[in-house]
C-alpha cells in the first residue's frame, strides 16, 4: 500500500472518530506513558507534564466480550474535535475513575499468590500498590480526586509516592524512611527489574496532607 493511499485510510479514520465524539467524549482517559518515549510522542499527541511523568490521552473502547483498547488521542484528533488539553484533562478527570477505579491494596496481598512462604515473611507490610481494577496503566490512578487524601488520612501519615512503572505505584507512609535510600532502589528497581517501555520515573514523590500536594 502506498504513501497516498495509507494517508486516504487515517483520513477516513479521522472523520469516523470526529463523527463518533458526541459518545466517544466520555470514553477519554489520561495515562502516563513511559518516560523513554516522551521525546517521541510529544511531537504528534497532547500531553501534559507531571513533574518528570508525562500524561496522554486515549479513548478507552471496549469490545463485545468485555476486552478494552486504548486508541491515543492524537493533535490530528484533538483538532478534529475542536479542542485543546486542558479540555482533554478535564474529560479525562472526570471519565478516568469511572471506567478505570481505583484499586489500592497491601504489597503482601497483591503478591500472596506469587510469593512462597518464606519469600512473604521479608515483605514489607507497610507498602501498598496503588493501580486500577485492570492493573493496566494504573499509576495515574495517583491523580484521581481525593484518594491519596482519604488514604493519607486513613494512616495518620504523610505519603511517599514511587513510581513503580506506567501500570502502578507503590505507597508508603512517612514514618522516618530514608528518602535516599528509597530513590535508590526505585533507580535500581527501573535499571534491573522494569522493561523499558514501562518506566514512569526515577524520582520519589512525596504526598502532604496538610497541602493536597504531590512534591518531590
Amino acid at each position: 500500500m502506498n504513501q497516498k493511499n495509507d494517508r486516504s485510510l487515517y483520513n477516513q479514520f479521522l472523520e469516523q472518530i470526529l463523527k463518533e465524539f458526541p459518545t466517544l467524549n466520555e470514553r477519554i482517559i489520561f495515562y502516563f506513558t513511559s518516560a523513554g518515549e516522551q521525546y517521541s510522542k510529544c511531537q504528534c499527541m497532547p500531553y501534559r507534564m507531571v513533574y518528570d511523568m508525562m500524561l496522554v490521552y486515549g479513548i478507552m473502547w471496549e469490545n463485545r466480550n468485555g476486552a478494552y483498547s486504548i486508541i491515543p488521542v492524537t493533535n490530528d484528533i484533538m483538532n478534529l474535535w475542536k479542542m485543546q488539553e486542558k479540555d482533554l484533562f478535564a474529560e479525562a478527570r472526570k471519565n478516568t475513575p469511572c471506567l478505570l477505579p481505583v484499586c489500592l491494596q497491601p504489597i503482601e496481598e497483591m503478591l500472596s499468590h506469587v510469593l512462597a512462604t518464606e519469600e512473604k515473611k521479608e515483605v514489607r507490610t507497610d507498602m501498598y500498590v496503588l493501580t486500577n481494577r485492570n492493573g493496566c496503566l494504573g499509576a495515574a490512578a495517583m491523580l484521581y480526586e481525593n484518594v491519596l487524601k482519604r488514604f493519607a488520612e486513613s494512616l495518620d501519615s504523610d505519603l511517599y509516592i514511587l513510581p513503580s512503572s506506567v501500570h502502578e505505584v507503590i505507597l508508603l507512609p512517612i514514618w522516618g524512611q530514608e528518602k535516599e535510600i528509597l530513590q535508590n532502589m526505585v533507580g535500581e528497581i527501573n535499571e534491573k527489574e522494569v522493561q523499558k517501555k514501562d518506566i514512569l520515573s526515577n524520582t520519589v514523590y512525596r504526598y502532604l496532607r496538610k497541602t493536597d500536594q504531590i512534591v518531590k
